[in-house]
């Protein structure tokens, strides 16, 4: 601080950006390549699901915003890997709020996923009205809930909030530091790992996830 101008042009081309993302993934290499494991076997699940919905317009829609959860969940984790844990967490929201608009449009008789298509839904309802018709959609509870629980953590990521802003300083053995651009902060690796290893987790569930909308799908989209 200040910042000069070549230092805010490099920020700007990336130029940090690999020897950061080699730090995370040397330092979480377990957990990378258990995303990749479950991540790719998610986009193979993915493949006959978008064949069968893309038949019809509506379908092709569905595919599309399905698609998108499993696309920007896979952008959300690589956003870690640069220290961008702000964007990662909006990333975040964005994801699980397509998974629940996604459930709730494998049942054609519910009305959301249509209105969606139409411009008149606000997708900060899907995930309540998940909840809402779980039994209808064949979902079980705790499973809601912790997505439930999982948008509640990252809203904080959407706000000025005191977790915020840590993210744009680090400690220093000369004292507290500013941060322009992704860096690994050694006195972050707990925050690091926790949002690393909850990316991981749901990213195990994606399979089941697919599973659910290609069995409620199956009663208008054979």
């Amino acid at each position: 601080m200040p910042f000069q101008v070549q230092q805010v042009r490099e920020i700007l081309a990336g130029v940090n950006e690999p020897p950061v993302s080699h730090q995370f993934i040397e330092t979480y290499s377990d957990q990378c390549e258990e995303f990749v494991s479950r991540i790719t076997s998610a986009f193979q699940r993915f493949q006959p699901l978008d064949q069968k919905l893309s038949k019809v317009e509506y379908g092709a829609y569905l595919a599309a915003i399905t698609y998108a959860s499993l696309s920007n969940h896979v952008l959300a984790f690589r956003l870690i890997l640069l220290g961008a844990l702000v964007p990662a967490g909006n990333l975040q929201r964005y994801v699980l709020e397509s998974i629940a608009l996604a459930l709730l449009g494998s049942d054609r008789g519910l009305p959301m996923f249509q209105e969606y298509i139409d411009g008149r839904y606000s997708t900060t309802k899907a995930i309540p009205q998940v909840i809402r018709h779980r039994e209808r959609l064949g979902l079980n509870m705790p499973a809601l809930r912790q997505l439930q629980s999982a948008v509640r953590f990252y809203d904080r990521y959407s706000h000025p909030t005191v977790v915020t802003l840590a993210t744009t300083m680090t400690m220093r053995e000369d004292g507290a530091g500013v941060v322009l651009g992704g860096i690994f902060d050694e006195s972050k690796k707990d925050v690091y790992r926790q949002e690393i290893e909850s990316r991981v987790s749901l990213a195990g569930t994606f399979v089941n996830y697919l599973d659910g909308i290609d069995r409620n799908a199956s009663t208008w989209c054979a």
